[in-house]
């Protein structure tokens, strides 16, 4: 799982580099995560 905090546009972006189009972004680093943890589940 890779974290990337975008300050300019104050969210959150969170995917699996080994998971093509796990990506999602929020607001919250804890909302972005969930979200993350959700999408690789789904995928397995």
């Amino acid at each position: 799982m890779e974290i990337i905090e975008h300050k300019e546009e104050g969210e959150f972006v969170v995917f699996y580099p080994d998971l093509l189009g796990s990506i999602t972004s929020e607001e919250t680093i804890e909302s972005a995560v969930a979200n993350a943890v959700d999408a690789k589940e789904i995928s397995e």
